[in-house]
């Protein structure tokens, strides 16, 4: 961020611009202290309203707080450039107080920073802001949450909140790990106290089919009145309000927040008017249609019915994050003029009570009529699901009994019976795989649960299968696991007498994953090459991935008024980290006789795998020299800069891995391969050191190969 300087460029929205004196841009010296800028927008006479004004850039540290004056009630998002053609937001919001104010923690280590402010729809519409959180990577927690029993998710912030969240029985309709991880920051925020306390909750967009709620607990008081809650994105899109329960008396500050979709949730201080602004914003448009692999890898099968599944799920969310947010905001409203009492729990307990028992509406009207549609398809049955289940849930907590829906029964039966039949289906078209698995057995623990078909005479609800029928139809020929561990770590140290260059790196990337399916294809032997099986699993599993590189550039050290100590310091700390699950690992096995050798084909193994990292990188130098005015010459002023910057999904972490015939063994049921080598790795273009690579790979075959399996290679 602004690393050698900065600058910003000012676009009235919707004007155009007729020649190069409507745009001015302004640099800022890097080696400013005290940074004044001058603005000059040139209008025309055309524009009604005055254009939208930035007003002088607040920089502190990597820090960057930009600040715009605009119309009252209008939107605006603030962009910034590295070189005036590609533009990021920084934030969005309505003007709060007669301006809107983001904090910029990222803008890249270019020469130059631009910003800009931009007046959003100019029809009227008022979108969902966004918002830049920053988490705390210190401050994380998690638990795996089963659906037989209760578990609690819970952390507490040194000097600050608790956060605690209880998952209720059949929350998650199979084991998840659920992690916390702590909000630091969070600019952009459309309210002028900013954030409170906030948490990041992961796997992103889980539905809970349980009510589940976020408790924060504060060790000192807080403005009860004037709390709301609020949730969006993990990378911070669709800012909207959530529903809570704020309580404040001599032994309770807490705030309780009803969690309905894994994502990020948080609380701060609102006024009235902020209220207001807010909850007349309304989700943007969707970007293009981006398809995820499902849970279940049915997308291969049914590819069209997976895109038609996850664009349902996006209908629901822009028509039920409105309704999340008009609800917050009668409830903070209420609050604010003292009709909703914050001294007791129960209360605010009721309130939300009262709350939720309006949602019957958006039941009959949104969920209810899609279920005869959604139940002949089991990605629209996946999706639909949650919802339903949520909402009968929440309908039980109201008091409504045990009585299950009759619109869950239909769901869960006929979709269910359906998600079998394609399970089923899809196995003996592409073979086996675990994931198939989980989706059978999925939908057979969740009758049993529910009560639903368990006769097996009774098949409206899908057939009363075996586990051992399951597995014989769907298990891959092939199963195991792998994990490749690449670890570095480097520390050098050059001293002289007049300076001291420190570099130090420590790298590790740790990659677990097991076999999904496998395909196998078998080759006779030709006249060129020898008969070979090509083995090519498909792998899940998990990788967590750290870098973290520090040089430090000490000078002056053999300054007589600081005997020892430098009187210029600069250090520079780069880190890039991943933790995340991984879909599609693949495996490629090429197997054949002992002792063959042909020029063409060789016994190895090859695994790709890679996920995207974010960056970030901060910089800190330190001067010390004589006072202008010292009595002596050993007294010192010392001045203090600092920069950086961080750059979301800005590379790539590999734990790729390819050994020859000599690095692992195999026989015909059986691939074993254990090794440590060395690892080429660098801590810059003149500092390169060695670290190591750890193979730990078994798999075993699990059933005789099948024609399905067997293809003649191409000619």
């Amino acid at each position: 961020m602004m690393a050698e300087g900065g600058g910003f460029c000012l676009r009235r929205a919707g004007s155009r611009i007729a020649s190069p004196h409507k745009m001015m841009t302004f640099a800022l010296p890097r080696s400013a202290i005290f940074v004044k800028i001058i603005l000059a927008v040139l209008g025309t006479a055309s524009v009604r309203s005055a254009p939208p004004r930035l007003l002088p850039l607040e920089i502190s540290g990597e820090h960057v707080t930009v600040r715009l004056q605009g119309d009252a009630g209008a939107q605006y998002r603030i962009e910034s450039s590295t070189n005036l053609v590609h533009w990021r937001t920084v934030g969005a919001g309505g003007i709060l107080n007669g301006e809107v104010s983001v904090v910029d923690r990222g803008s890249g280590a270019a020469p130059w920073t631009y910003y800009r402010g931009v007046q959003e729809s100019a029809g009227g519409d008022r979108y969902f802001p966004t918002v830049v959180p920053e988490t705390s990577e210190d401050l994380a927690s998690g638990v795996v949450v089963v659906p037989e029993r209760e578990s609690v998710l819970q952390l507490s912030v040194p000097g600050g909140p608790e956060f605690r969240m209880s998952f209720p029985t059949n929350a998650v309709a199979e084991p998840t790990l659920v992690t916390l991880r702590v909000l630091r920051n969070s600019g952009g925020m459309p309210n002028q106290a900013g954030l409170m306390a906030g948490v990041q909750l992961e796997p992103e967009g889980l539905l809970m089919t349980a009510p589940v709620f976020l408790q924060m607990d504060f060790p000192t008081n807080i403005s009860a009145r004037q709390v709301t809650s609020f949730a969006f994105d993990n990378r911070g899109s669709r800012f909207h309000l959530v529903p809570d329960v704020v309580t404040a008396n001599a032994g309770t500050n807490r705030v309780r927040v009803l969690v309905e979709q894994l994502q990020s949730y948080g609380c701060g201080l609102f006024t009235l008017a902020e209220l207001q602004t807010q909850a007349g914003t309304k989700p943007p448009a969707r970007p293009a249609l981006r398809m995820v692999t499902p849970l279940s890898d049915m997308a291969g099968c049914y590819p069209d019915d997976e895109k038609e599944a996850r664009k349902l799920e996006e209908q629901l969310e822009d028509l039920h994050q409105p309704l999340v947010q008009a609800e917050a905001a009668a409830l903070g409203a209420e609050r604010q003029s003292q009709l909703l009492g914050v001294a007791s729990e129960d209360e605010g307990t009721g309130a939300l009570m009262r709350v939720l028992a309006d949602r019957q509406t958006f039941f009959d009207q949104q969920l209810k009529p899609r279920v005869p549609a959604a139940a002949q398809k089991c990605a629209t049955t996946r999706t639909l699901l949650p919802w339903v289940l949520g909402f009968e849930r929440q309908r039980q907590l109201l008091g409504a009994g045990d009585t299950v829906n009759p619109a869950v029964y239909e769901l869960f039966c006929a979709g269910g019976a359906r998600c079998q039949q394609q399970a089923m289906e899809c196995c003996r078209k592409q073979g086996g795989d675990t994931r198939l698995i989980d989706t059978v057995l999925g939908v057979l623990r969740q009758r049993q649960l529910l009560g639903l078909g368990v006769d097996s005479t009774d098949t409206r609800c899908g057939e009363d299968l075996s586990v051992d029928q399951v597995l014989k139809e769907c298990a891959p020929e092939w199963f195991g696991t792998v994990r490749v561990t690449v670890s570095g770590l480097y520390n050098d140290i050059t001293p002289s007498a007049e300076a001291k260059f420190s570099r130090t790196r420590v790298s590790e990337v740790v990659l677990t994953a097991s076999v999904q399916s496998a395909r196998v294809e078998i080759s006779p032997e030709n006249l060129f090459i020898p008969a070979y099986t090509n083995i090519t699993c498909t792998l899940g599993g998990s990788l967590v991935a750290s870098d973290r590189t520090e040089a430090l550039n000490e000078r002056g050290m053999s300054n007589p008024c600081m005997p020892g100590k430098p009187t210029q310091v600069r250090r520079d700390t780069y880190f890039s980290s991943v933790t995340t699950n991984l879909e599609n690992i693949t495996l490629e096995a090429v197997l054949m006789a002992p002792g063959t050798k042909n020029l063409f084909v060789q016994p190895s193994l090859r695994l790709d795998a890679d996920a995207i990292r974010d960056m970030r990188w901060a910089w800190e130098e330190r001067r010390a020299g004589p006072e202008s005015f010292a009595d002596g010459q050993c007294r010192f002023d010392e001045t203090v800069t600092s920069g950086g910057n961080y750059e979301p999904d800005a590379g790539v972490f590999d734990a790729s891995i390819f050994v020859n015939e000599d690095a692992f063994t195999w026989t015909a049921e059986t691939i074993l391969c254990r090794i440590s080598i060395p690892e080429p790795m660098r801590f810059d273009f003149e500092h390169p050191f060695t670290g190591v690579r750890r193979i730990e790979l078994e798999l075993h075959r699990v059933s005789p190969p099948t024609a399905r399996d067997v293809t003649a290679p191409s000619q």
